[in-house]
Protein backbone atom coordinates (compact mmCIF):
# COMPACT_ATOMS: atom_id res chain seq x y z
CA UNK A 1 0.00 0.00 0.00
CA UNK A 2 1.10 3.51 -0.82
CA UNK A 3 0.91 6.53 1.46
CA UNK A 4 -0.02 10.03 0.37
CA UNK A 5 -0.84 13.29 2.10
CA UNK A 6 -3.42 15.93 1.28
CA UNK A 7 -1.97 19.20 0.00
CA UNK A 8 -4.83 21.00 1.78
CA UNK A 9 -3.46 19.92 5.18
CA UNK A 10 -1.24 23.01 5.02
CA UNK A 11 -3.34 25.87 3.60
CA UNK A 12 -1.21 28.60 5.20
CA UNK A 13 1.63 27.72 2.81
CA UNK A 14 1.82 28.63 -0.87
CA UNK A 15 0.85 25.56 -2.86
CA UNK A 16 4.34 24.74 -4.14
CA UNK A 17 5.69 24.92 -0.58
CA UNK A 18 2.89 22.67 0.69
CA UNK A 19 3.88 20.08 -1.91
CA UNK A 20 7.51 20.28 -0.86
CA UNK A 21 6.49 19.81 2.78
CA UNK A 22 4.49 16.71 1.83
CA UNK A 23 7.61 15.33 0.17
CA UNK A 24 9.80 16.28 3.17
CA UNK A 25 7.46 14.26 5.38
CA UNK A 26 8.37 11.22 3.33
CA UNK A 27 5.19 10.77 1.30
CA UNK A 28 5.45 9.52 -2.27
CA UNK A 29 2.04 10.79 -3.31
CA UNK A 30 -0.20 13.79 -2.79
CA UNK A 31 -3.95 14.28 -2.81
CA UNK A 32 -4.68 17.43 -4.78
CA UNK A 33 -7.64 19.36 -3.37
CA UNK A 34 -9.17 21.67 -5.97
CA UNK A 35 -11.87 23.50 -4.01
CA UNK A 36 -13.77 26.43 -5.48
CA UNK A 37 -13.08 29.54 -3.43
CA UNK A 38 -11.11 27.67 -0.75
CA UNK A 39 -7.84 26.50 -2.28
CA UNK A 40 -5.01 28.32 -3.97
CA UNK A 41 -5.46 26.13 -7.05
CA UNK A 42 -9.15 25.79 -7.82
CA UNK A 43 -10.91 23.38 -10.17
CA UNK A 44 -11.01 23.96 -13.89
CA UNK A 45 -14.11 25.90 -14.86
CA UNK A 46 -13.77 25.39 -18.63
CA UNK A 47 -11.64 23.21 -20.96
CA UNK A 48 -9.50 26.26 -21.77
CA UNK A 49 -8.25 26.23 -18.14
CA UNK A 50 -6.65 22.80 -18.47
CA UNK A 51 -3.34 23.58 -20.23
CA UNK A 52 -2.40 26.29 -17.73
CA UNK A 53 -3.41 24.19 -14.72
CA UNK A 54 -1.53 21.16 -16.00
CA UNK A 55 1.61 23.22 -16.60
CA UNK A 56 1.45 24.84 -13.17
CA UNK A 57 0.68 21.68 -11.23
CA UNK A 58 3.05 19.44 -13.18
CA UNK A 59 5.94 21.85 -12.58
CA UNK A 60 5.26 21.96 -8.82
CA UNK A 61 4.74 18.18 -8.60
CA UNK A 62 7.96 17.46 -10.46
CA UNK A 63 9.93 19.87 -8.30
CA UNK A 64 8.63 18.12 -5.18
CA UNK A 65 9.05 14.64 -6.66
CA UNK A 66 5.43 13.66 -5.97
CA UNK A 67 2.88 11.46 -7.72
CA UNK A 68 -0.80 12.44 -7.83
CA UNK A 69 -2.60 9.91 -5.62
CA UNK A 70 -6.06 11.45 -6.08
CA UNK A 71 -7.74 14.64 -7.26
CA UNK A 72 -10.54 15.87 -5.00
CA UNK A 73 -12.81 18.38 -6.74
CA UNK A 74 -15.41 20.59 -5.07
CA UNK A 75 -17.14 23.01 -7.42
CA UNK A 76 -18.78 25.11 -4.68
CA UNK A 77 -17.98 26.41 -1.22
CA UNK A 78 -21.15 24.83 0.20
CA UNK A 79 -22.92 21.48 -0.09
CA UNK A 80 -26.18 22.53 -1.76
CA UNK A 81 -25.97 25.43 -4.22
CA UNK A 82 -24.15 23.37 -6.87
CA UNK A 83 -24.75 19.84 -5.65
CA UNK A 84 -24.67 17.03 -8.20
CA UNK A 85 -28.25 16.20 -7.20
CA UNK A 86 -29.60 19.74 -7.17
CA UNK A 87 -33.37 19.76 -7.85
CA UNK A 88 -32.89 22.17 -10.79
CA UNK A 89 -31.91 20.30 -13.95
CA UNK A 90 -29.93 23.21 -15.40
CA UNK A 91 -27.76 23.40 -12.26
CA UNK A 92 -27.09 19.65 -12.41
CA UNK A 93 -26.13 19.92 -16.07
CA UNK A 94 -23.74 22.78 -15.37
CA UNK A 95 -22.09 20.91 -12.51
CA UNK A 96 -21.84 17.74 -14.58
CA UNK A 97 -20.10 19.61 -17.41
CA UNK A 98 -17.60 21.15 -15.01
CA UNK A 99 -16.84 17.77 -13.46
CA UNK A 100 -16.29 16.32 -16.94
CA UNK A 101 -13.74 19.06 -17.56
CA UNK A 102 -11.98 18.18 -14.31
CA UNK A 103 -11.93 14.50 -15.26
CA UNK A 104 -9.91 15.61 -18.30
CA UNK A 105 -7.62 17.54 -15.96
CA UNK A 106 -7.18 14.50 -13.70
CA UNK A 107 -6.33 12.34 -16.70
CA UNK A 108 -3.82 14.89 -17.97
CA UNK A 109 -2.10 14.92 -14.55
CA UNK A 110 -1.91 11.13 -14.41
CA UNK A 111 -4.22 10.80 -11.41
CA UNK A 112 -5.70 7.32 -10.89
CA UNK A 113 -9.09 8.84 -10.21
CA UNK A 114 -11.19 11.72 -8.98
CA UNK A 115 -13.22 12.24 -5.82
CA UNK A 116 -16.42 14.30 -5.77
CA UNK A 117 -19.07 15.08 -3.17
CA UNK A 118 -22.17 12.82 -3.16
CA UNK A 119 -24.85 15.49 -3.01
CA UNK A 120 -27.22 16.71 -0.35
CA UNK A 121 -30.60 15.79 1.10
CA UNK A 122 -33.08 18.25 -0.41
CA UNK A 123 -36.60 19.16 0.81
CA UNK A 124 -38.27 16.83 -1.73
CA UNK A 125 -37.02 13.90 0.32
CA UNK A 126 -34.56 11.04 0.42
CA UNK A 127 -35.84 8.99 -2.52
CA UNK A 128 -35.86 11.91 -4.94
CA UNK A 129 -32.49 13.20 -3.69
CA UNK A 130 -30.72 9.84 -3.93
CA UNK A 131 -32.30 9.09 -7.33
CA UNK A 132 -30.92 12.33 -8.80
CA UNK A 133 -27.52 11.68 -7.25
CA UNK A 134 -27.40 8.11 -8.59
CA UNK A 135 -28.38 9.18 -12.10
CA UNK A 136 -25.77 11.93 -12.27
CA UNK A 137 -23.07 9.77 -10.73
CA UNK A 138 -23.79 6.85 -13.07
CA UNK A 139 -23.09 9.10 -16.04
CA UNK A 140 -19.98 10.49 -14.34
CA UNK A 141 -18.67 6.98 -13.59
CA UNK A 142 -19.01 6.06 -17.28
CA UNK A 143 -17.21 9.24 -18.31
CA UNK A 144 -14.39 8.50 -15.87
CA UNK A 145 -14.06 4.94 -17.15
CA UNK A 146 -13.79 6.24 -20.72
CA UNK A 147 -10.77 8.25 -19.54
CA UNK A 148 -9.21 5.32 -17.67
CA UNK A 149 -10.05 6.83 -14.27
CA UNK A 150 -11.89 5.75 -11.15
CA UNK A 151 -14.69 7.89 -9.77
CA UNK A 152 -15.56 7.97 -6.08
CA UNK A 153 -17.63 9.96 -3.64
CA UNK A 154 -16.70 10.84 -0.10
CA UNK A 155 -19.49 10.14 2.41
CA UNK A 156 -19.44 12.98 4.90
CA UNK A 157 -21.37 14.69 7.66
CA UNK A 158 -24.20 16.88 6.31
CA UNK A 159 -24.27 14.98 3.02
CA UNK A 160 -26.81 12.69 1.41
CA UNK A 161 -24.83 9.70 2.69
CA UNK A 162 -23.84 10.49 6.25
CA UNK A 163 -24.48 6.94 7.48
CA UNK A 164 -23.20 3.51 6.48
CA UNK A 165 -26.71 2.39 5.48
CA UNK A 166 -27.34 5.39 3.22
CA UNK A 167 -23.89 4.97 1.66
CA UNK A 168 -24.66 1.34 0.86
CA UNK A 169 -27.95 2.40 -0.71
CA UNK A 170 -26.30 4.92 -3.04
CA UNK A 171 -23.69 2.32 -4.03
CA UNK A 172 -26.44 -0.19 -4.82
CA UNK A 173 -28.14 2.33 -7.11
CA UNK A 174 -24.96 3.45 -8.91
CA UNK A 175 -23.08 0.78 -10.89
CA UNK A 176 -19.32 1.26 -10.83
CA UNK A 177 -19.32 3.92 -8.13
CA UNK A 178 -16.59 3.62 -5.49
CA UNK A 179 -15.78 5.42 -2.25
CA UNK A 180 -13.16 7.76 -0.93
CA UNK A 181 -13.57 6.54 2.61
CA UNK A 182 -12.86 8.59 5.74
CA UNK A 183 -13.84 6.72 8.92
CA UNK A 184 -13.84 9.92 10.97
CA UNK A 185 -17.13 11.19 9.48
CA UNK A 186 -18.99 8.04 10.50
CA UNK A 187 -17.32 7.78 13.92
CA UNK A 188 -18.31 11.39 14.67
CA UNK A 189 -21.84 10.45 13.61
CA UNK A 190 -21.96 7.73 16.25
CA UNK A 191 -21.35 4.61 14.18
CA UNK A 192 -18.95 1.88 15.37
CA UNK A 193 -15.79 1.20 13.42
CA UNK A 194 -16.99 -2.34 12.68
CA UNK A 195 -19.90 -0.90 10.68
CA UNK A 196 -17.67 1.54 8.79
CA UNK A 197 -15.22 -1.25 7.96
CA UNK A 198 -18.02 -2.95 5.96
CA UNK A 199 -17.47 -0.24 3.35
CA UNK A 200 -13.78 -1.03 2.81
CA UNK A 201 -14.42 -3.39 -0.14
CA UNK A 202 -16.00 -0.42 -1.96
CA UNK A 203 -13.06 1.94 -1.35
CA UNK A 204 -11.03 3.22 -4.29
CA UNK A 205 -9.17 5.66 -2.06
CA UNK A 206 -8.76 6.13 1.68
CA UNK A 207 -8.48 9.36 3.66
CA UNK A 208 -7.36 8.88 7.26
CA UNK A 209 -7.10 11.14 10.29
CA UNK A 210 -7.78 10.86 13.98
CA UNK A 211 -11.42 10.91 14.99
CA UNK A 212 -13.74 10.25 17.91
CA UNK A 213 -17.47 10.34 18.73
CA UNK A 214 -17.05 13.95 19.87
CA UNK A 215 -14.42 15.18 17.38
CA UNK A 216 -14.60 14.96 13.61
CA UNK A 217 -10.85 15.56 13.59
CA UNK A 218 -8.89 14.45 16.65
CA UNK A 219 -5.27 14.33 17.65
CA UNK A 220 -3.75 10.87 17.61
CA UNK A 221 -3.81 10.99 21.42
CA UNK A 222 -7.63 11.33 21.32
CA UNK A 223 -8.17 9.11 18.30
CA UNK A 224 -10.39 6.02 18.66
CA UNK A 225 -10.03 4.62 15.12
CA UNK A 226 -7.91 1.46 15.04
CA UNK A 227 -5.84 2.04 11.93
CA UNK A 228 -3.99 -1.23 12.44
CA UNK A 229 -7.29 -3.07 11.91
CA UNK A 230 -8.07 -0.91 8.87
CA UNK A 231 -4.70 -1.65 7.27
CA UNK A 232 -5.01 -5.38 8.02
CA UNK A 233 -8.39 -5.51 6.31
CA UNK A 234 -7.08 -3.59 3.32
CA UNK A 235 -4.27 -6.11 3.03
CA UNK A 236 -6.75 -8.98 3.10
CA UNK A 237 -8.70 -7.23 0.34
CA UNK A 238 -5.51 -6.87 -1.77
CA UNK A 239 -6.13 -3.13 -1.79
CA UNK A 240 -3.77 -1.54 -4.29
CA UNK A 241 -4.73 2.10 -3.90
CA UNK A 242 -3.39 4.95 -1.82
CA UNK A 243 -3.97 5.69 1.86
CA UNK A 244 -3.89 9.45 2.39
CA UNK A 245 -3.41 11.32 5.63
CA UNK A 246 -6.00 14.08 5.58
CA UNK A 247 -5.75 16.47 8.48
CA UNK A 248 -7.55 19.64 7.42
CA UNK A 249 -7.51 23.19 8.73
CA UNK A 250 -11.05 24.54 8.92
CA UNK A 251 -13.46 26.05 11.42
CA UNK A 252 -16.04 23.50 10.23
CA UNK A 253 -16.66 21.13 13.16
CA UNK A 254 -13.63 22.70 14.87
CA UNK A 255 -11.16 21.05 12.52
CA UNK A 256 -8.70 23.82 13.39
CA UNK A 257 -8.01 22.57 16.90
CA UNK A 258 -5.06 20.28 16.17
CA UNK A 259 -1.49 20.78 14.96
CA UNK A 260 -1.72 19.41 11.44
CA UNK A 261 2.01 19.00 10.96
CA UNK A 262 2.56 17.11 14.21
CA UNK A 263 -0.53 14.93 13.79
CA UNK A 264 0.24 14.14 10.15
CA UNK A 265 3.70 12.92 11.14
CA UNK A 266 2.29 10.90 14.04
CA UNK A 267 -0.35 9.27 11.85
CA UNK A 268 2.22 8.57 9.15
CA UNK A 269 4.26 6.61 11.69
CA UNK A 270 1.21 4.62 12.82
CA UNK A 271 0.46 3.70 9.21
CA UNK A 272 4.06 2.74 8.47
CA UNK A 273 4.14 0.53 11.56
CA UNK A 274 0.88 -1.14 10.50
CA UNK A 275 2.21 -1.79 7.00
CA UNK A 276 5.45 -3.20 8.41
Amino acid sequence: MKLSCADYSFPSLPHAQALRLVAMLGFAGVDLGLFAGRSEVGPATAPSDIPQLVARLRRALDEAGLTVADMFVQVSGDFTSRAINHPTASVRAEVFDQLLTNLDLAAALGAPGMTVLPGALFPDGWDASVDRSARTLTSLVLAAQERGLGLSVEPHIESLIGTVASTEELLARTPGLTLTLDHAHFIRGGEPQSAVDRLLPHARHLQVRGGSPTQLQASMADNVIDFRVVMEQLSELDYAGWVATEYVWSEWYECNRVDNLTETAALRDVLLAAIA
